[in-house]
């Protein structure tokens, strides 16, 4: 069976590309290494750049209602069960909702600012995790019952 001839500008405008995002740089300082930003490169490094926005806005709504009376009060039970962040019972109902709130704030700001500083990607990532850790974990310390 013959192949069938394809076109050369059909396999020069789909041939792998080596991407310039999210690669990981060693310098000649061991203790020195590089990150690239996702909104820096294209292709599916693109995915990423979109995935941190979605993050932004998801810790910006979630921020949001910490500022309401309602989700105050539904998470009361939550941190007064919590072994990581009962101490947040010291500010009271309010005060504990609001702590959380700016806290979320600020993740989704360093998050943001991500887009232009690695290194505050970074932070804004490692401290998303711990708060998806810290709520995951309520599932464990939350009685049953109430």
């Amino acid at each position: 069976m013959a192949a069938l001839p394809v076109r050369k500008d059909f396999k020069e405008r789909f041939r792998a590309r080596p991407s310039k995002s999210i690669s990981i740089k060693e310098s000649s300082d061991p203790m020195k290494t590089s990150f690239n930003v996702a909104e820096n490169g294209g292709g599916s490094y693109r995915l990423l750049a979109i995935l941190r926005w979605v993050m932004v806005l998801t810790f910006v709504s979630f921020g949001m209602q910490k500022f309401t009376l309602q989700s105050a009060q539904g998470i009361a039970q939550f941190i007064s069960n919590s072994p990581f962040i009962s101490w947040l019972s010291l500010f009271g109902i309010r005060g504990e909702a609001y702590f959380l709130g700016v806290v979320e704030f600020a993740i989704a700001a360093l998050l943001a600012a991500g887009a232009f500083s690695s290194i505050l990607s970074a932070v804004g990532s490692l401290m998303g995790v711990v708060t998806f850790a810290i709520t995951w974990s309520f599932f464990f310390t939350t009685p049953r019952g109430r």
